[in-house]
């Protein structure tokens, strides 16, 4: 009788997950099943992105660690946003290894003042409206973080201040250290200093996977912009150079705060 109800158990159990392994269909899946409330399909999701990148230069150069995506879908969303077809976002993505372990990525992402971490920030101050203690991050034991940024940002395309929304939450890897994630957006459009430069829409994916004592990073961002420039290689290739230059700055403010 065991052995029967065994059997029927085993039977029973739950197939895990299945998640795509093409990069523009795996990076949709990551936007549309961040807060999935079964972790098997997230995990699913992120072991299917560390296996792409592990067959990538991550310290090469920038042009063969990037890549231009198809749009994500509305279907794709499930946050609040403007009121704007997500379809007409410019898709595009960066792989790079950093030196530092996940923890300290973690660490610096409860920094109240993240003006460090982003080179064309001048003033970039996060807060937590749901959390007394944001170690919790760090110390592994948050279910999701919460955090809104005000932001000022100033390059060659536009000067903008606005406010966006980022969420951080961990995924258990299988026999493997936890990964950390992130998604960002805004939910309404934003106007430059000029009034005639726009961010209309804007979505990211982050996620830090451990190898060994470093990181491996993945962001994806989703933008509808409008900064005077029609050809989007430009744009595209201004962008994944701007998320580059981000990902070393974050390298250094966590050697400079934590090393």
């Amino acid at each position: 009788m065991y052995w029967l109800i065994l059997i029927s158990l085993l039977g029973c159990k739950k197939p895990p997950p299945e998640a795509p392994k093409e990069l523009n269909e795996l990076s949709r899946y990551l936007f549309r099943e961040w807060d999935n409330e079964d972790p098997l399909v997230m995990q699913a999701g992120v072991e299917n992105l560390r296996d792409f990148l592990a067959d990538l230069d991550l310290e090469g150069k920038v042009n063969d660690r990037s890549f231009t995506l198809d749009p994500i879908r509305e279907d794709d969303l499930d946050v609040d946003h403007p009121d704007r077809d997500p379809e007409d976002c410019l898709n595009v993505s960066v792989a790079r290894k950093s030196e530092w372990p996940v923890d300290d990525h973690a660490q610096l992402q409860i920094e109240s003042d993240q003006t460090p971490t982003e080179p064309t920030a001048k003033d970039y101050l996060r807060t937590f409206p749901k959390e007394d203690d944001p170690d919790c991050l760090p110390d592994h034991d948050c279910g999701v973080l919460e955090t809104v940024n005000d932001i000022r940002r100033e390059n060659l395309l536009m000067s903008i201040s606005f406010e966006l929304f980022k969420d951080f939450r961990w995924v258990e890897l299988d026999g493997e250290e936890d990964a950390l994630v992130a998604r960002s957006w805004i939910d309404q459009s934003w106007a430059g200093d000029n009034g005639k430069n726009w961010v209309y829409q804007s979505f990211s994916v982050d996620i830090w996977i451990a190898s060994n004592d470093a990181a491996w990073r993945y962001q994806i961002l989703s933008s509808e912009t409008e900064v005077g420039v029609d050809d989007e290689d430009v744009v595209a290739g201004f962008l994944k150079g701007s998320i580059d230059n981000i990902m070393k700055k974050g390298d250094k403010a966590i050697e400079t705060l934590y090393h």
